[in-house]
């Protein structure tokens, strides 16, 4: 049998009167649960490799063979549940029933440990529970997290927020110099604005904001102060 593998063209969803009927939705929804990843269920459907037939790629053949057992309420459901969305395999049941034919919850037993995703590299399992395991990682930067094991292996996400920010907004300033500070690197696990371990010519280091230094806000320790 052939299956789908792209959500079909725009046009193929309107033109046949039904695109504000439950069945119409619980259709489009079937689809989008198997081909498009930024759907919240593709996870456990499209991203485990559950398909729908080639034939359903229009509504009209997929009324036709489903539309005659549909009642209101119903939702569509496989009837092997690793199988894939066909004729064969699936019936309308209520979301009761629905509710009873769920997969069993199995612990998540791959060892991410030492694993780059991104900017993060996995460093131990944190907690153990369902829907998945939650992973302590560390950033490049140094900020440390838990994150879910389909974060991680499915690109969800792959830097911190103060990197994201970094990226595009914060410039470099070790090395300069502001009033008697001198900047001497960047502080590691900070998140939000971008802070900077800076030296004092008195010898006093202490971590100062980006904004800070650029504004003319922070010049020194406070020892300037003192020998004015």
């Amino acid at each position: 049998m052939d299956w789908i593998t792209a959500l079909p063209p725009e046009k193929r969803w309107n033109g046949h009167g039904m695109s504000r009927t439950p069945i119409y939705h619980s259709w489009q929804q079937m689809l989008a649960r198997c081909l498009r990843p930024a759907h919240p269920k593709y996870r456990i459907y499209g991203a485990r490799g559950i398909k729908v037939c080639e034939r359903w790629a229009k509504f009209s053949a997929f009324f036709e063979d489903m539309g005659a057992t549909y009642k209101d309420g119903f939702t569509i459901e496989r009837i092997n549940v690793n199988g894939n969305y066909e004729p064969s395999n699936c019936v309308w049941i209520t979301k009761s029933e629905q509710s009873k034919n769920k997969r069993p919850w199995k612990p998540d037993l791959v060892d991410l440990t030492g694993q780059r995703f991104g900017n993060w590299t996995a460093l131990r399992v944190a907690k153990e529970n369902c829907p998945g395991r939650r992973w302590l990682c560390r950033c490049e930067c140094g900020n440390e997290r838990e994150i879910l094991t389909w974060y991680l292996t499915g690109g969800k996400l792959l830097r911190c927020w103060s990197c994201s920010l970094g990226s595009r907004h914060v410039i470099d300033l070790a090395g300069k110099t502001f009033g008697l500070w001198t900047v001497l690197e960047r502080q590691k696990g900070v998140s939000g604005q971008a802070k900077w371990v800076c030296r004092c010519v008195c010898g006093t280091e202490r971590s100062v904001a980006s904004q800070k230094l650029r504004l003319g806000r922070s010049k020194s320790c406070g020892c300037a102060i003192g020998r004015a």
